[in-house]
């Protein structure tokens, strides 16, 4: 006998839950609920009790038929209408609308035949029969559907294919075209190449050997520059450089940038630097040197009298490692430049070495930038100034250095008539700032120049600076670049710039000057009798306003020098410095990079070298005059004999180009600059 499986007990019993939780039947169910809050179990029951009285009282059968045929059709129907299928609607439509007139027939057959029991036997047989047609239709159409769906993808992915082919046939087609026009241009290019690798065959050839520290020492022979930088040199490695140097008599300069040293191979290199009678230059740059290597080189330069420069920018040296090295040139007499740029020297440090350059009688150049010493570190060196003999240059710049940091800054340099060179530049003066600067050099002092770039001076500052300009008479340098000078601005400094007679050289590049600003340029060109470099790049002047600059460069006779670059001239900007040209023959520096221009451009210029006899140094770097601008030039050379350095890098000069050039140096001397792969850095001389 068999026996009754639990799994089939639970699996019936759980039955109607499973119905009852399928999602459609769910939705209905959970509408209800929510009305009166009963469970769906409840709701099944009592909806089965009403379908039992129907049937009970001879209704039931009348409203299941009705129902069977009106609302499920119409459904249905709504549905297939609603559709974005375009296989699903039509025939299936037509089904359920005819379904729905039946339905409405016998509706009105059922009032006649309704006590007949025959009736509604042939009544559900029909409905049975349409509900199994219909449902044999829909799969058939269903099924339709999917075979004309892989139809398309299938024809969708042919055509792809076919349209992917007549691409690659068509580019192909061009390759062809393109390596066709290539080849002689390729061949040109081989010719050059082979001589090349001739030249370079037997270098290649021979195997790469890397020499050893002692190796490279005694190759370098009597040279006076020992340069190490970036060979990851050990301490061991410092014990043989100190060894070195205790008895070397030619190395005067040795560059050791690059390489990081731990404290130890610091003493080694000073242990040989206490006997050395020779090294005059010490690079330490970017070396990792700390606190206690400061310490080692300290003790150095208590007793080394002929070390003039130190260079320890970009390192590890803090408070601690100052102290030693300030108190270290106090008695020092012999070093002459020390740079301590991007460091940790801090307020404190600062201090350190203002107490020294009080007493110093040896330090002609200081560089303490990017040392965030403060407004605070700044009156603590401003003030050292007041005694100071002999130090002419200072560099503080990209200190975070506010106005009030400068606010002694007139009185000092009243009093000092060492001091020629100042570098503030990178610090938030402001307007306040400039105002003290303003005061101080409105009075006769010895600086002469004045490094303020990238300080946010904004237009009142510049006004203020412009002020002083008109009266000061030993300024001859001038860098305020990326200052936000606009046109406005620059207007100031006209009036200013036509009434000084000293300054020499402005820098102006990346300070927004525009088209509308050219103007006024130009007229500090016409008024100005000693401005000799102009450097206003990177900016907006375009073709329009270089006009004006090409007309006041006609009958100027001071400016050498101008940098153009970055300024959007094109082709049709150089026809204006090119005609301008053939009547300046005091120009000797014109840098016109990244401006676009053409082989048209080109060709004007290589006009204007036909007759021009004062242009030196011509900078087109990064533009695009190409092979055919290359072609133009180097005619030109063939009878201007005062260019000396043409730069024409990134220029996408090609063999045939280089080949012009080449050709030209057959009667001129001039230096190409030119960059292009498989050459790289390319020189012609």
């Amino acid at each position: 006998m068999d026996t009754v499986n639990l799994d089939d007990i639970l699996k019936h019993k759980n039955a109607p839950n499973l119905f009852l939780k399928n999602d459609r039947i769910n939705q209905f169910l959970s509408l209800i609920s929510k009305i009166n809050g009963l469970k769906y179990a409840l709701i099944c029951l009592g909806l089965t009790l009403i379908f039992s009285i129907y049937l009970v009282f001879g209704w039931g059968n009348n409203f299941i038929c009705n129902l069977s045929t009106t609302i499920l059709p119409v459904f249905i129907s709504i549905s297939a209408v609603k559709s974005t299928e375009p296989y699903d609607t039509k025939s299936l439509l037509i089904y359920w609308i005819v379904y729905a007139i039946l339905g409405c027939f016998e509706y009105l057959a059922c009032s006649l035949c309704n006590s007949l029991r025959i009736y509604w036997l042939v009544k559900f047989i029909l409905l049975t029969w349409f509900y199994i047609s219909g449902a044999a239709k829909t799969n058939k159409l269903i099924q339709l559907d999917g075979i004309l769906k892989d139809l398309e993808e299938k024809q969708e992915v042919e055509k792809q294919e076919e349209e992917e082919e007549e691409e690659k046939e068509e580019e192909n087609q061009n390759v062809e075209d393109v390596e066709k026009q290539q080849e002689e241009e390729e061949e040109e290019e081989k010719e050059v190449e082979e001589e090349e690798e001739e030249e370079q065959k037997s270098d290649d050839d021979e195997p790469t050997v890397e020499l050893t520290l002692e190796q490279i020492i005694a190759q370098n022979g009597d040279s006076s520059t020992l340069d190490l930088q970036m060979r990851g040199l050990t301490n061991e490695d410092m014990k043989i450089i100190g060894n070195t140097l205790k008895n070397n008599k030619t190395v005067t300069k040795l560059n050791l940038v690059g390489n990081s040293f731990e404290s130890e191979g610091i003493q080694y290199l000073a242990d040989g630097l206490r006997n050395n009678t020779t090294l005059t230059t010490l690079e330490f740059g970017n070396t990792d040197f700390s606190d206690e290597a400061a310490k080692h080189l300290a003790d150095v330069l208590k007793i080394n009298t002929t070390l003039t420069t130190i260079g320890l920018f970009n390192n590890k040296i803090g408070v601690e490692g100052a102290r030693h090295l300030a108190d270290a040139l106090k008695n020092n007499t012999t070093l002459k430049t020390i740079d301590l740029g991007m460091n940790q020297i801090g307020t404190e440090g600062a201090q350190n070495f203002s107490d020294t350059l009080k007493n110093n009688t040896g330090l002609t150049e200081f560089h303490i930038q990017c040392n965030e010493i403060g407004d605070n570190g700044a009156k603590y060196l401003i003030d050292a100034l007041r005694n100071n003999k002999t130090l002419k240059v200072l560099g503080i710049f990209g200190n975070e250095i506010t106005g009030e940091g400068l606010i002694h800054l007139a009185d000092v340099l009243q009093e000092n008539t060492i001091l020629i060179e100042l570098n503030i530049r990178a610090n938030p003066i402001r307007v306040k700032g400039l105002q003290y600067l303003a005061d101080a050099l409105q009075y006769k002092t010895a600086l002469t120049t004045l490094i303020l770039s990238s300080n946010k001076m904004g237009t009142e500052g510049l006004q203020s600076l412009a002020d002083c300009l008109k009266d000061n008479t030993t300024l001859t340098t001038l860098q305020s670049y990326e200052n936000g000078i606009d046109d406005n601005g620059l207007s100031y400094l006209v009036d200013a710039l036509g009434k000084n007679k000293t300054l020499a050289t402005f820098e102006l590049s990346s300070s927004g000057i525009s088209t509308d600003g050219a103007p006024h340029l130009a007229e500090i060109l016409r008024n100005n009798a000693t401005l000799t470099t102009l450097n206003c790049g990177s900016g907006g002047i375009g073709y329009e306003g270089v006009q004006h600059l090409a007309d006041a460069l006609r009958n100027n006779t001071t400016l050498t020098s101008i940098n153009l670059g970055g300024n959007g001239l094109e082709s049709k900007g150089v026809q204006y410095l090119a005609d301008a040209l053939r009547n300046n023959n005091t120009l000797m520096i014109l840098e016109m990079r990244s401006n676009q221009i053409d082989a048209k451009g080109a060709q004007q210029l290589a006009d204007a070298l036909q007759s021009n006899t004062g242009l030196t140094t011509l900078d087109l770097n990064s533009n695009r005059i190409e092979n055919k601008g290359a072609q133009y030039l180097a005619d030109a050379l063939r009878n201007n004999k005062t260019l000396t350095t043409l730069d024409i890098g990134e220029n996408e000069i090609k063999g045939k180009g280089i080949q012009y050039l080449a050709n030209a140096l057959q009667s001129n001397t001039v230096i190409f600059f030119l960059t292009y792969l498989p050459f790289s850095s390319l020189l012609f001389t």
